[in-house]
């Protein structure tokens, strides 16, 4: 499944320039929601056979050099590689879903009420107490992570299909320098996450421990 079947918003069922209708945004969330829903599916079994595939050529390959094994293993290693290709764009595909639905979000913000957005998004009544009319679409699926909130309130983290696409999209952002820059202020003085460590990963690929910096107490510290 790619993204094939989803189309940008400002090309679903409206003429050249026209507004979306509510309708039309939730057909958009719908179909983008079934699409990355089926890719992640198909992402977790294409993961489960490249694994075991592996770990079937890694044991003949530790039966020593056996003339035997050597075109089954050959066979294994061709299939991984074909499972990691399908894998690679399984994932541009949520990528390109994560990108389209950031450029529709402030367009259906525009167009929407809070209560039509948490209805969009599948966010239970109960917990809609915390949002505010400032709240859009991003605000919702990423700072309060509540797409399918009543489904997902007893899960350790959030892993909705909408989330999960976004998440990847950030995390494109935080490999730029600008992202990184506003990543690093959340552990600076003042910042959000100032008194806690954060890792740095080494170029062999261990991680390194940084501990937050020292400084005098501030009065504002004990609020």
């Amino acid at each position: 499944m790619s993204t094939s079947t989803v189309v940008p918003l400002h090309t679903t069922g409206t003429p050249s320039g026209a507004p979306p209708t509510f309708g039309g945004i939730g057909s958009f969330i719908a179909l983008m929601r079934r699409t990355l829903r089926r890719n992640f599916a198909a992402l977790d079994r294409r993961a489960d056979e490249a694994r075991r595939i592996q770990a079937e050529a890694q044991t003949l390959k530790d039966t020593g050099s056996n003339p035997f094994h050597a075109g089954r293993i050959f066979k294994l290693e061709e299939r991984a590689d074909k499972l990691d290709a399908h894998r690679a764009a399984l994932s541009a595909s949520i990528r390109e879903c994560g990108y389209m639905l950031a450029d529709a979000a402030p367009q259906i913000d525009a167009i929407t009420t809070l209560a039509e957005r948490c209805d969009l998004l599948n966010v239970n009544v109960a917990d809609r107490a915390g949002l505010s009319d400032a709240d859009g679409v991003v605000s919702i699926l990423f700072a309060h992570a509540l797409e399918d909130s009543a489904e997902r309130r007893h899960c350790e983290f959030n892993d909705g299909p909408l989330f999960n696409a976004l998440r990847r999209v950030m995390m494109d952002f935080l490999d730029t320098p600008g992202g990184q820059s506003a990543s690093n202020s959340l552990f600076e003085p003042g910042g959000m996450f100032e008194w806690l460590p954060f890792y740095r990963q080494n170029p062999d690929g261990t991680l390194t421990r940084v501990p937050p910096p020292l400084r005098e107490a501030r009065p504002s510290d004990a609020e």
